[in-house]
C-alpha cells in the first residue's frame, strides 16, 4: 500500500482539491482525502481522521476516455442527491465527493481534467452545467438532435444556428522520445503514451 508519492522529472500539479474529498460511495467513511490533478495523474491520497496518509493511489489521466475530443469527466449526482465528479477510465469509473464547493468545485474539475487530458477547455452546452446533471435518456435525444441537424445540413447544403459546418480535424499520431530513457514513443498528439522500455509517461507533442 503507497503512502508516499514524488511527483517525476516533467510532472506538475495543475490543481488541487479546495476541501476535504470522498471517493466513491463508501458509508462509513467521512470527508477525510485529499484529490491532486497533475499533468499526469489523477492523484487520490486518503488520509485517517487525524490527518495520517494511509494510502496514495495514482490514477494515470493516459487511461481516461475521450470522446468528441472532450475527457469522460462529468458532474453527476451520487445516490444520495449530492454534487459528484464521475470520471471513466478504460477500466472502470471513479468518483468524488467534495465537502464544500459543491456544483461550482466539481465543474471546475471537470473543466481542469479536461484541459489535461485533451488541451481544451470543455465546450459549450457539454460542461457541468448541462451533460452531466442530464436526466436518464437526454444524452440520447441530444445525439438524435445533432443527426438530424447534420442530416439537414447535408442534404440542402446550409449551415444551421448554433452549429458549425466544420468538422473538428481528426486525431494524429505523431513520434517522440522518452524523456527518461530516450526510447522511441508515439501515439494519439497531446495525449500520454508510456514508454515500453522504462514504463515512463510522456506527454506527447
Amino acid at each position: 500500500m503507497n503512502k508516499h508519492y514524488t511527483l517525476q522529472r516533467n510532472e506538475v500539479v495543475l490543481r488541487t482539491s479546495k476541501s476535504r474529498v470522498q471517493r466513491g460511495e463508501r458509508v462509513f467513511s467521512g470527508y477525510t482525502d485529499d484529490l491532486i490533478l497533475t499533468n499526469f495523474h489523477l492523484i487520490w491520497i486518503n488520509k485517517g481522521i487525524f490527518g495520517n496518509v494511509k494510502q496514495v493511489e495514482c490514477l494515470p489521466l493516459g487511461l481516461i476516455k475521450v470522446h468528441n475530443y472532450q475527457a469522460q469527466a462529468f458532474l453527476n449526482k451520487s445516490s444520495n442527491g449530492m454534487a459528484q465528479l464521475t470520471v471513466y477510465f478504460q477500466n472502470g469509473q471513479e468518483s468524488f465527493k467534495f465537502q464544500s464547493g459543491g456544483k461550482r468545485e466539481v465543474g471546475e474539475w471537470v473543466d481542469a481534467i479536461n484541459r489535461a487530458v485533451t488541451g481544451n477547455v470543455v465546450a459549450p452546452g457539454t460542461s457541468a452545467a448541462s451533460v452531466s446533471m442530464a436526466l436518464p435518456g437526454t444524452e440520447d435525444l441530444a445525439d438524435a438532435l445533432r443527426d438530424t441537424v447534420s442530416q439537414i445540413r447535408d442534404a440542402f447544403g446550409v449551415g444551421v444556428a448554433g452549429t458549425s459546418a466544420v468538422a473538428p480535424p481528426p486525431p494524429v499520431r505523431v513520434s517522440s522520445k522518452c524523456w527518461s530513457c530516450g526510447a522511441p514513443i508515439s501515439g494519439i498528439t497531446r495525449t500520454l503514451a508510456k514508454c515500453r522500455y522504462c514504463d515512463t509517461e510522456s506527454r506527447l507533442p
